[in-house]
């Protein structure tokens, strides 16, 4: 099914695994892993056999449309997750928004919903940190879960690109 407002095609429902095309050929895809594996974001892999496992299925669902790709994988994003307990939460969000890292030279961003923080998010060029609260929407999941995002942005296009910085990939 294509998205014309965002230029992707949705190939499976179920994991929300797109894809972009260039005329008749596509030219990338995105997919979470963990739900791809597990049906939801709420359980994290762990391991390097399921993420084996989740590219298998990847593969398998890219299959039906087009041949996969031979060769090694390239990467232009890859968010690392952690979940966290913290009772409450916004604490452990206090606790964190001074916090710098040499990647992200801009300071942070805070984001309220109802008079409470609920988001802190760091922007770089090549790295973005996202530390919220995780609306319990899952069963899995207990209350007072925080959860932290760091996704890492390489660019593909060469060394000119805004996103290149040099000649070493973003580091955490």
């Amino acid at each position: 099914m294509f998205d014309s407002r965002r230029g992707k095609y949705t190939l499976d429902n179920n994991s929300a695994l797109r894809a972009g095309a260039n005329g008749t050929h596509f030219t990338w895809f995105e997919v979470s892993l963990p739900r791809l594996l597990f049906g939801d974001n709420c359980r994290l892999i762990d391991s390097q056999a399921q993420i084996d496992q989740a590219f298998a299925r990847a593969d398998k669902i890219i299959s039906e449309w087009a041949r996969p790709a031979e060769g090694p994988r390239r990467f232009t994003r890859v968010d690392l997750v952690w979940h966290f307990r913290a009772n409450p939460p916004q604490d452990f969000l206090f606790a964190h928004q001074s916090c710098i890292h040499p990647e992200v030279k801009k300071s942070f961003i805070v984001i309220r919903n109802h008079h409470t923080v609920n988001t802190i998010e760091w922007r770089g060029l090549a790295m973005r940190i996202k530390m919220y609260v995780k609306e319990k929407k899952h069963a899995k999941l207990p209350r007072q879960i925080v959860r932290v995002e760091i996704e890492l942005r390489v660019s593909v296009r060469g060394q000119n690109h805004p996103l290149f910085r040099g000649s070493k990939p973003p580091t955490l």
